[in-house]
């Protein structure tokens, strides 16, 4: 059986990256996000809302969708706590 999940990120801030790689990291964000919450023990078992959730600062990337990998992770690692 699989359950629906829903992230809204309200805000995402983006300093320091040039407005031009911002759509990219976006993607490279949604696109890890999708995969991550999708693995068997991804999340706890039951939903939860949180209401604020700080990533910290990451360096660049590789690329700009590496960078939104990079933010995925740690937005993972903030819901499994």
């Amino acid at each position: 059986m699989s359950r629906r999940v829903r992230v809204t990120i309200d805000e995402l801030a983006l300093g320091g990256f040039p407005p031009a790689e911002r759509a990219a990291i976006v993607a490279g964000l949604r696109r890890e996000l999708a995969a991550r919450l999708a693995a068997p023990g991804a999340l706890p078992a039951e939903g939860r809302a949180i209401p604020r959730l700080g990533a910290g600062t990451l360096a660049p990337a590789a690329s700009p969708q590496a960078t939104g990998a990079r933010v995925a992770e740690a937005v993972v690692k903030g819901i499994s706590r």
